[in-house]
């Protein structure tokens, strides 16, 4: 199905792609199928990982990110965007130039994936600036979770009371809904 032939709603994941289809864009492809909607991707890394375990992330170029958003938002109506591995500074920069250059004013669902389930960094440092700086604020829905959210709140992990106050705080910091997953 191609753009105005699509009948579903449009609905792009920007995020890493996961091999064993537990994370990433697979997971992503799943869950917008469960919702009825149609899913595309842009791809910002390829992993290589099974649940709890990964060992390597490679980030493609900035060119090729751009390139995939051009093409997506020149041949798409996007009706919704969410965002997953994002892996570093200039990927982000391409994401909003993209998305600022396209005039895209879809809802944006952040995932800022930073840290994996087993505890491997996924995140460059010079990215969490961006995040909070320019990516987060742009977003109509956060999506952390807890060691996420914490690395947000510039929190130590144990310091949390529960998911409940976190989110909250969350959301008073930011101004923008809260789901932590």
């Amino acid at each position: 199905m191609l753009n105005n032939e699509t009948p579903l709603p449009v609905v792009l994941s920007i995020a890493g792609s996961d091999p064993s289809g537990g994370a990433g864009i697979q997971a992503d492809l799943k869950t917008f199928q469960s919702l009825g909607v149609y899913g595309v991707t842009a791809i910002t890394c390829i992993t290589s990982q099974v649940p709890g375990n990964v060992v390597d992330i490679e980030p493609v170029s900035t060119n090729s990110l751009r390139s995939q958003l051009d093409i997506l938002f020149n041949e798409y109506h996007i009706s919704g965007i969410k965002t997953g591995l994002l892996y570093s500074s200039e990927l982000i920069e391409v994401v909003l130039s993209s998305l600022e250059k396209n005039n895209i004013k879809a809802p944006l669902i952040v995932d800022p994936v930073m840290v994996s389930t087993s505890g491997t960094r996924l995140l460059n440092n010079n990215a969490l600036t961006l995040y909070l700086k320019d990516v987060i604020p742009r977003s109509t829905l956060l999506t952390p979770n807890l060691p996420e959210a914490a690395t947000l709140l510039e929190m130590d992990l144990d310091s949390i009371k529960s998911p409940a106050d976190c989110a909250n705080i969350l959301y008073q910091k930011f101004e923008i809904p809260v789901l932590l997953n």
